[in-house]
């Protein structure tokens, strides 16, 4: 009973995309990710997404409630590794690929929406970049 908003990424091609969104039913929007991401997850409810640095970050930044299925494919780790640490902060809920399912989605939905909101950035310092060019200017003048 309440909208649900598909992001797609760069690597889903336009028709693809495009028959999406003509078979989405009423109260879901398929579209393009949009440069105000961080906006929408200030605002939204709940995001279930995979675990890339940058939207984690986001989703940190936001204080959303957040279902992560990290990318596992071809002994990719990263993502497990740092779902995983999250979870452990109470920052995210992890479902792992393997078992991703309608129900154990559900599952992990509810789970995640029947928990507090996380604090945004959850005691993380997320300003890396910053700190990252401030000490790289320092070294180079």
């Amino acid at each position: 009973d309440v909208p649900w908003r598909l992001l797609a990424g760069p690597n889903l091609d336009d028709a693809r995309l495009a028959r999406l969104a003509a078979k989405a039913p009423p109260g879901i929007t398929v579209e393009r990710n949009r440069p105000d991401f961080p906006v929408l997850l200030a605002n939204c409810a709940l995001s279930i997404s995979q675990g890339g640095y940058n939207t984690v970050i986001d989703v940190l930044g936001a204080g959303a409630r957040a279902v992560v299925v990290p990318f596992a494919e071809g002994g990719e780790n990263e993502q497990g590794f740092r779902a995983r640490r999250l979870q452990q902060r109470g920052l995210v809920r992890v479902l792992d690929a393997g078992r991703l399912s309608p129900p154990t989605l559900a599952r992990a939905v509810d789970e995640a929406m029947e928990s507090p909101p996380p604090p945004a950035a959850g005691g993380i310092d997320l300003s890396g970049a910053a700190t990252t060019a401030t000490i790289v200017a320092g070294m180079a003048g």
